[in-house]
């Protein structure tokens, strides 16, 4: 799968029969091939690809960086910031469970 961004609302059609729904500037998962030909077909539309980071990868650079405006003042990282850096929709308390787990055994702090 790929991350597309689009610069503004937008649906798509594709010559496979395929249609995307996009919302402007909000990362959306779609199957490689169809990324490929989106941006093949609307170059101007499109402006970036994210790469999919897991959780554990953003959780841990949220926590080395230590940018306090990236947390909440209980100390939790927030969630807007969490679902721009993994480019997709994650559960509040997925997010904090693993945040918790990382914080305690120490894997990370870098």
């Amino acid at each position: 799968m790929a991350i597309l961004c689009a610069v503004s609302d937008i649906t798509c059609a594709l010559m496979s029969g395929h249609a995307y729904s996009f919302k402007g500037k909000v990362p959306t998962e779609v199957p490689e091939a169809i990324a490929s030909e989106l941006q093949e077909a609307f170059p101007d539309i499109f402006e970036i690809e994210l790469p999919a980071l897991d959780l554990d990868t953003v959780l841990r650079d949220l926590i080395n960086e230590g940018n306090m405006d990236n947390f909440k003042a209980d100390g939790t990282p927030k969630m807007n910031i969490v679902i721009s850096m993994l480019g997709k929709r994650i559960s509040a308390t997925e997010v904090y469970a693993r945040y918790r787990e990382l914080l305690n055994d120490g894997s990370g702090i870098n």
